[in-house]
């Protein structure tokens, strides 16, 4: 008798969590971050406080002319993705753990991950150097999405200070076929420079952005740390990348 009060409320309780998964306007993407729940504190913003937001950070028009309405939430392991925080290198060296934004039934999304600022932020002459790809993306499935740019982490040269690195998201008209070939997870300026979120989605005539975040991040070692050799203080940095762009002592 009692394990068939237990099989009873177990039954109850899956339907009304089927019932809430297949009501709610989000998809979780899948990973340990997101099936566990653990993330939180992402940003909450109306349509009128992203666009501000955009136009401030001058996200808008250097990446894309006409504002998202919508946040995507971003986290790689515990650190979260919020409209201008300071992640270092080593954070985001390997793809976010976490990926939500809203979704519309049967929908197909585009995700592009960009540095407005590449190869430095005085003269970003190789604007926008594009860092991850993703198409075809069903509702927040980043998995089952078609990949046209694997993931490369921060790329920012040292002495260049801080790069804007922006994420987009566009509501596709449909399963769309791409002209694009995939490209590997090589740091080749050729493969990855002088992209244009913008442009790629009038291209496939996407509409308005769906959703978009940012973070900052400049160069350090991979463990965190700034260190730069002592003879280095007090150089001009634009007169040191100019002079030191293609010495490995200094980038």
């Amino acid at each position: 008798m009692k394990l068939r009060k237990v099989s009873s409320n177990l039954s109850r309780v899956i339907v009304q969590t089927l019932f809430l998964i297949s009501s709610h306007k989000y998809v979780i993407a899948t990973g340990p971050e997101a099936s566990s729940g653990a993330v939180e504190g992402h940003p909450k913003k109306t349509a009128a406080e992203i666009k501000d937001i955009l136009v401030k950070s001058k996200i808008i028009p250097d990446v894309i002319t006409l504002p998202a309405s919508h946040v995507v939430e971003v986290a790689y392991g515990e650190s979260i993705v919020n409209f201008g925080n300071n992640l270092t290198k080593a954070q985001v060296a390997k793809e976010p753990t976490y990926l939500r934004w809203p979704t519309d039934k049967d929908a197909f999304y585009t995700i592009i991950l960009s540095d407005a600022d590449y190869p430095r932020p005085a003269k970003p002459t190789l604007r926008e150097y594009f860092h991850w790809l993703v198409v075809n993306i069903p509702g927040c499935d980043i998995h089952k999405g078609e990949v046209l740019g694997e993931y490369l982490g921060n790329q920012a040269a040292r002495f260049t200070g801080y790069h804007r690195f922006v994420f987009t998201v566009y509501r596709q008209p449909g399963k769309t076929k791409f002209d694009e070939h995939p490209r590997p997870a090589v740091p080749l300026e050729s493969y990855r420079g002088r992209f244009s979120t913008d442009e790629f989605g009038r291209k496939y005539k996407f509409g308005d952005p769906h959703a978009v975040n940012f973070f900052i991040s400049k160069w350090s070692n991979l463990d965190g740390s700034e260190f730069v050799p002592i003879s280095h203080y007090g150089r001009d940095e634009d007169a040191e990348y100019e002079a030191g762009k293609d010495n490995e002592e200094l980038i």
